[in-house]
């Protein structure tokens, strides 16, 4: 809706799409149908008298989007020539017992042996010294609550003062308006965030990049609205290794309502989703007694090089938790598509 909604934002994409002849779209199993109608129709209303090809990548064994139906088994995608790779590069030197273990969680097929070695990474299993290689790593967790949950844990732990940033409301009605989108932001010196949104992509200011912060520079008109946050981000060439400034961003609302607010979340902890794509060196993970989301439990585990940086903080991991629900019949149904449905692990060693 960007494209249209904004005319300056509209008028910027026209002029950089007027070349344009591949559009790339990543993690392809967290894509809806609806959506990839979406950016053809977007494309084709902007440009629409060039040709240009939509190359999908990702794999179709992750998480399932958000709201809509997954692409796998539609018409649309069928249209689609496919490209199976076969080489694992995150996982190229892994040992073979893990590759398996994550070759049987993918296909829900997990065997004693996968699940012995999946136990000994659980934290009542391992030892003190072990336990503390963990003790900074980021925690993932299925439900939001959970993530919540860790977040305020860390944030508590942290000596200081305790900011309570509130979304800033204004136009009519602003002041009767609950948006839960715009949540209060509870910080401290310290904490560690990470961006919501893409600031400046060419400087690598973008969703996702995680840092501490080092000053919150206080509003002497405001108290729960800063004028600026200083972040130390973790990428070094963000700012030339420099604290950077991060401002408040603005969101125009349906009824003239415009938000202010900081692009921030708290990031001691996050949901699988958001870590789909990345490579971790050090988890903790929270599976829960159920896989609530889609193939979550395979993303989650695959983020890792190896089962020595991964550890559980639940007590115990049993074959329903991997093995159940059962695949989802369109993912099969695209596997012996794609010809890539193998009965044996040795096609992937």
């Amino acid at each position: 809706m960007e494209l249209y909604e904004n005319q300056t934002v509209y008028n910027s994409f026209k002029i950089k799409a007027k070349d344009l002849s591949l559009v790339v779209v990543d993690e392809a199993s967290m894509v809806s149908e609806d959506c990839l109608k979406y950016l053809v129709f977007c494309l084709d209303e902007t440009i629409p008298n060039q040709k240009y090809s939509i190359l999908l990548v990702g794999d179709i064994f992750q998480c399932f989007p958000v709201a809509g139906k997954t692409l796998c088994g539609t018409e649309l995608i069928i249209k689609y020539s496919n490209f199976v790779l076969t080489e694992n590069i995150r996982h190229l030197n892994c040992s073979f017992e893990f590759k398996k273990i994550l070759h049987n969680v993918r296909r829900k097929c997990v065997d004693s042996e996968d699940l012995e070695l999946l136990n000994t990474r659980c934290l009542v299993n391992m030892m003190a010294t072990e336990r503390e290689k963990f003790k900074d790593a980021l925690i993932v967790c299925q439900l939001n609550a959970d993530v919540d949950y860790f977040n305020n844990l860390k944030l508590e732990s942290i000596k200081g003062k305790l900011f309570n940033i509130r979304p800033q409301f204004y136009g009519n009605s602003s002041g009767d308006i609950v948006n839960h989108e715009f949540s209060n932001l509870m910080l401290k010196v310290g904490a560690k965030v990470v961006l919501t949104q893409n600031l400046n992509v060419s400087n690598l200011l973008v969703n996702g990049l995680s840092g501490v912060v080092v000053e919150v520079v206080e509003n002497r008109f405001n108290k729960f609205f800063p004028q600026l946050i200083l972040i130390q981000f973790d990428d070094d060439r963000v700012h030339d290794g420099h604290p950077f400034p991060v401002f408040s961003s603005r969101e125009k609302l349906q009824g003239g309502i415009t938000v202010y607010y900081y692009p921030l979340k708290l990031f001691y902890s996050t949901s699988i989703y958001k870590i789909q794509g990345q490579t971790i060196n050090k988890l903790v993970v929270k599976l829960g007694p159920n896989e609530i989301f889609r193939h979550s439990t395979y993303t989650c585990l695959s983020r890792v090089r190896k089962l020595s940086d991964i550890v559980f903080v639940d007590e115990a991991l049993t074959f329903n938790r991997f093995n159940s629900p059962p695949l989802n019949k369109m993912i099969v149904s695209e596997t012996i598509r794609l010809g890539m449905y193998a009965s044996t692990f040795e096609k992937y060693r």
